[in-house]
């Protein structure tokens, strides 16, 4: 596939990292472009303001991620986007649990250049990535991708929503628009619908009326002491 006319993102706290796989990703994976983001916001706003991305690399440790529903939402908003996730973290439930959500693939900051660059080309042609450390009960290469967890139904524990989650919940129970929330978080429209799509996902509902209720209810237990 020519990807000389495509663009990357890498959403990573590490100015050092992200200038390493820049030049991974342009030298040898082919990308022409490669956009950064040092938080998830900013990983946000760069889909939705280039749509020619079609691979986002993330941290799993970027600001503004607090578990896997994120990346769930980058998958539902942006579905041409092959999303994967280079960390540093390489605890088995990190990885187990990220593929579960979705993405394309995992590895693991200790990966050599060489390991990398070929789980990366390996992503960006539609293959899931799965790291050798949990191959004892895992291929490293699955043709298939990992179904995504179905959320519980009713509402979330307030803390598996992260505060701009919170934020954006608040001013959707005031019946703010998305374009009047994103003004007020001095954010992308775009970037306040991929938010409100993991807000749905970890409330476990499909309607901005059924959140208002779930948000409701987590505000009355919050109050009560629940």
């Amino acid at each position: 596939m020519d990807r000389s006319k495509q663009a990357a993102l890498i959403a990573d706290p590490d100015e050092y990292f992200r200038i390493a796989l820049e030049m991974i990703l342009q030298d040898h994976v082919g990308f022409s472009v490669v956009h950064h983001a040092t938080s998830l916001d900013e990983a946000y706003d760069h889909l939705t303001r280039q749509p020619e991305i079609a691979l986002s690399v993330f941290e799993l440790n970027l600001p503004g991620v607090s578990d896997a529903t994120s990346l769930t939402a980058v998958r539902d908003c942006f579905p041409n986007v092959q999303v994967a996730v280079v960390s540093t973290s390489a605890r088995r439930h990190d990885i187990l649990t990220t593929l579960d959500a979705g993405v394309h693939g995992y590895v693991p900051k200790t990966a050599s250049p060489a390991e990398l660059t070929a789980a990366l080309k390996l992503i960006v042609d539609g293959i899931i990535y799965v790291p050798p450390s949990i191959t004892s009960t895992s291929s490293l290469v699955l043709e298939e991708p990992v179904l995504n967890a179905k959320p519980a139904k009713g509402a979330a524990p307030p803390d598996t929503l992260t505060p701009r989650q919170r934020e954006v919940l608040g001013l959707l129970l005031k019946g703010k628009s998305n374009k009047a929330i994103a003004r007020t978080l001095n954010v992308g429209v775009g970037t306040v619908k991929v938010h409100i799509s993991s807000v749905f996902r970890a409330l476990g509902v499909n309607t901005r009326a059924a959140a208002a209720v779930a948000g409701t209810q987590m505000s009355n237990d919050w109050y009560s002491g629940a």
